[in-house]
This record gives structure tokens, C-alpha cells and sequence, in this order.
């Protein structure tokens, strides 16, 4: 319980030792963290070394034997942590969470080493329902498929001579 505002406190933790950097000569832990903030769902992921910021770093991600993914999301000030925030890559990060066994999360910079972390995370739904008890997850909208402005005609592609 939130002693500030009385309000449940849910989230869900994660602690792994198998990190690595390309600048650091011994593995250190990394932590992966589900919880809501200001009302919205996120999931913060936090190294003990610089992985990047903003202006130039992605996170890459694979889920068991899955397809992997390459997000934005978003690097903290600290240059240590990175955010999953925005609805569009948050919704299919736990979608996959939920049923997976092991989480292998890299980070890609221009101004920090690359890094990377493996979470054993099977068992997950359990602590995605309470973390997101809250705020839970909305899926963003499916765009819809646009359709042509003269319902007679389809849409052509023009070719210029």
C-alpha cells in the first residue's frame, strides 16, 4: 500500500546475474521491472553499465525461439536504464512475456558498448496480472486498411512517361 496515497502498489521484479557489455570484463546483474507509473503500465529494464541514450540507441529483444523484435524505447538520463513505455511495443513485449520461458534482451548505441541480458522468466502471468493490476495493458488500435476515394475505381499506381 502506497502510505502517500493509499492507492495498491503493484509491480514485479526481476533480477538476473547473466548481463553482459562489450566494455565490461565480468557479467553483472540486470533487472527487469513491470510496474505502472503515473497511472500508465511500463516495463523498466536496468543495467549496472551505460547502454545508451535517446538520440541514437535501440533495444532488440527475442522471447524463447520466437522472432525478435527492435524497439525504440526510450534510455533514462542514467544511461543505464531503458523504458518500454509506449503502447505500440509494450502491448506485444507482455503479450509474449506471458508465455515464454526465457527473455534475451540486447541494447545497440553509437555513444555506449552493447549490451545485453538473459531473464529466465517462465511463470510470468502470474506476476503481469498483479504488476498490471492498476493500469492494466491496452492493445493500441489495429490501423485500418485505407480504401480508395472513388468506390468504383480501385487505387492504381500512376507511372509517369
Amino acid at each position: 500500500m502506497d502510505r502517500v496515497t493509499g492507492a495498491p502498489i503493484s509491480s514485479a521484479y526481476l533480477k538476473t546475474p547473466n548481463s553482459s557489455s562489450s566494455a565490461v570484463a565480468f557479467p553483472k546483474p540486470a533487472s527487469l521491472h513491470l510496474m505502472c507509473f503515473k497511472d500508465q503500465p511500463v516495463v523498466r529494464i536496468g543495467f549496472e553499465f551505460r547502454v545508451g541514450s535517446n538520440l541514437n540507441s535501440f533495444v532488440g529483444y527475442r522471447f524463447d525461439d520466437k522472432p525478435g523484435h527492435e524497439i525504440n524505447g526510450r534510455f533514462i538520463a542514467d544511461y543505464k536504464t531503458v523504458m518500454i513505455e509506449d503502447p505500440a511495443e509494450l502491448a506485444p513485449f507482455i503479450k509474449e512475456l506471458a508465455n515464454s520461458r526465457v527473455l534475451y534482451l540486447r541494447t545497440r548505441s553509437l555513444n555506449a558498448p552493447r549490451g545485453s541480458a538473459e531473464f529466465e522468466v517462465e511463470g510470468a502471468a502470474p506476476a503481469i496480472t498483479s504488476a498490471y493490476a492498476t493500469c492494466p495493458i491496452v492493445e493500441p488500435p489495429q490501423p485500418t486498411p485505407t480504401a480508395s476515394r472513388n468506390p468504383r475505381r480501385p487505387n492504381t499506381t500512376a507511372s509517369i512517361r
